[in-house]
């Protein structure tokens, strides 16, 4: 009774009274929060991934001494990864909504998959393996096993593959990725595209770079890739030798407050950072 007086009372407003049982997740939530999904996490994970280890420490001091102009976060703050979303960088956190917004759930993913599907020519969806590893949610569709991850880094690939032909391009390409976040788009570029030889993995935050080189080595691409902003001047001497036939970030990069003249900056920057 209540419910229908308060529904005719707001309808000529616009808003209907409806029960929260046929509203989706996403619906319910008037403040959205981080969160993962509580897998198991690989043996000795909890202990690196740890705000006070010393890595990440070393990174911090590095980032401080560097030039400003790369390293000045528009968004990004201390503290935007807790302790255990550190641990749990795939979950729904500052690098990835996962579960946040309009139509966040189930529904969607079975919309973006089967999208994904049309365009795979490559058959990157069943070569590309997904899981739960480090908080990320994932959603069987159909029989195939999909996330955030996985999905918008095919889009991604496709998308780059349509404009510079890395699908078949001949052995030794280097990428070079301003804004690598926690090294999600290396993971599956190196996994697919047999062309890309060396990833270059760049971010104006230290966590991002600290959790990138540890996810790498966990996926065993470490010898394909390497940290890029802070890197040692040997590191950077590499880079150079290899050239960068592609350079860009396929995300909006306004959290790390990077403008397009941002390689120019970078570049820049590791000229006059020696002490780094």
């Amino acid at each position: 009774m209540i419910a229908k007086l308060l529904d005719s009372t707001l309808k000529p407003y616009g808003y209907r009274v409806v029960p929260s049982s046929i509203l989706h997740d996403w619906q319910k939530e008037l403040e959205p929060k981080a969160r993962f999904n509580a897998s198991r996490l690989p043996p000795g994970a909890a202990s690196y991934l740890r705000p006070d280890h010393p890595r990440l420490v070393e990174l911090k001091r590095r980032y401080a001494s560097f030039d400003r102009r790369v390293t000045s976060p528009l968004v990004w703050v201390d503290g935007s990864l807790s302790a255990q979303e550190l641990r749990y960088f795939r979950g729904d956190n500052a690098y990835v909504w996962q579960l946040r917004g309009p139509n966040m759930d189930a529904g969607a993913y079975a919309l973006a998959t089967y999208y994904a599907k049309s365009i795979d020519a490559l058959g990157l969806l069943a070569r590309l393996v997904e899981d739960d590893c480090f908080g990320n949610f994932t959603f069987d569709i159909g029989g195939t096993l999909v996330s955030r991850d996985l999905l918008d880094s095919l889009v991604e690939l496709y998308f780059l593959d349509r404009h510079l032909g890395l699908a078949f391009a001949a052995p030794g390409l280097t990428v070079l990725d301003i804004g690598a976040g926690y090294g999600r788009l290396a993971h599956r570029m190196l996994s697919a595209l047999p062309g890309v030889t060396r990833y270059l993995c760049t971010d104006a935050i230290a966590e991002s770079t600290f959790v990138s080189e540890y996810y790498l080595g966990f996926r065993k691409l470490d010898d394909l890739s390497s940290d890029g902003v802070t890197g040692r001047i040997d590191t950077v001497s590499v880079s150079q030798r290899h050239k960068s036939h592609l350079e860009g970030d396929t995300h909006d990069t306004s959290s790390l407050g990077v403008e397009p003249k941002a390689v120019t900056l970078v570049k820049e920057a590791f000229e006059n950072s020696h002490g780094c």
